[in-house]
C-alpha cells in the first residue's frame, strides 16, 4: 500500500492522481481524466475505499511525460548527444519496472504512440503515467530523480519539443507503454535482447 504521506506530497506539488487497480496499469474509476484530484480528502477517501491500489498521475494541465520503452534504448534512440541533452534538463526521472524511462516536462504535447519513434510515447491532456512506487508483478516504479512543483517542470531540449507536439498524436488512456508490446511488432522484436544494452539517461 502507497502511503497517504506519499500521495499528499504528488498533490501538494500540483499533480492530479487517480486509482489504479492493485498490481495493474489500469484505471479504477470511470471518467477518471475529469475525476482526478489533488486534494487530500478526495485521494484519503480513494485510499480507504481502494486498499492496495496503485495509483496513476493525470497529465496535461501544461505538463507532459515522455514515456520511453526500453526497446527504442536498445535500438539506440536517441544517440548519444541527444542523451545527454536529455540528462542535462534535470527533469524528474521514472524508472519502469521493465527498464524504461519516464520524463516529465512543462510541455503542452498531446497523447501519442510512436510518433517521435518507435518505442517512444508522450503523455498530454487525457493521458497518465503511474506513479512511484506502484509496483506490477512484484516490481515497482522509482524516482531517480525526484518530482518538482509542475511550475519548476524544465522545457524539454529544442528538438525534443518539435517533434513532441506533432500533429499525428493519438488519444491513448493507458499507463505506459511497455503495456503493449504485443501491439508493436518493433516493441515484440527487441523484447529479448538483454536490459544489460540499456544505456541509462539518469
Amino acid at each position: 500500500m502507497i502511503a497517504l504521506g506519499v500521495l499528499s506530497q504528488y498533490t501538494t506539488l500540483g499533480y492530479r492522481l487517480h486509482p489504479l487497480k492493485p498490481d495493474a496499469k489500469v484505471p479504477i474509476l470511470q471518467n477518471w481524466p475529469e475525476r482526478a484530484a489533488r486534494d487530500e480528502v478526495t485521494v484519503r477517501q480513494w485510499l480507504a475505499e481502494f486498499p492496495g491500489c496503485n495509483w496513476g498521475i493525470a497529465t496535461g494541465e501544461g505538463f507532459s511525460v515522455l514515456d520511453i520503452d526500453p526497446a527504442a534504448l536498445e535500438a539506440g534512440w536517441p544517440g548519444d548527444q541527444r542523451r545527454q541533452e536529455l540528462k542535462a534538463t534535470g527533469c524528474p526521472l521514472v524508472r519502469t519496472p521493465r527498464g524504461g524511462f519516464h520524463l516529465y516536462f512543462k510541455a503542452n504535447w498531446q497523447n501519442s504512440v510512436g510518433v517521435i519513434a518507435p518505442g517512444v510515447d508522450t503523455k498530454g491532456p487525457r493521458g497518465y503515467v503511474v506513479a512511484p512506487p506502484s509496483s506490477v508483478n512484484g516490481k515497482s516504479y522509482r524516482w531517480l530523480r525526484p518530482l518538482v512543483p509542475r511550475d519548476q517542470l524544465p522545457p524539454p531540449p529544442s528538438w525534443l519539443a518539435a517533434k513532441g507536439c506533432g500533429n499525428n498524436s493519438t488519444s491513448y488512456r493507458g499507463g505506459d507503454s511497455e503495456a503493449r508490446g504485443a501491439e508493436n511488432p518493433y516493441r515484440t522484436r527487441q523484447a529479448g535482447r538483454h536490459q544489460s544494452e540499456i544505456r541509462p539517461l539518469g
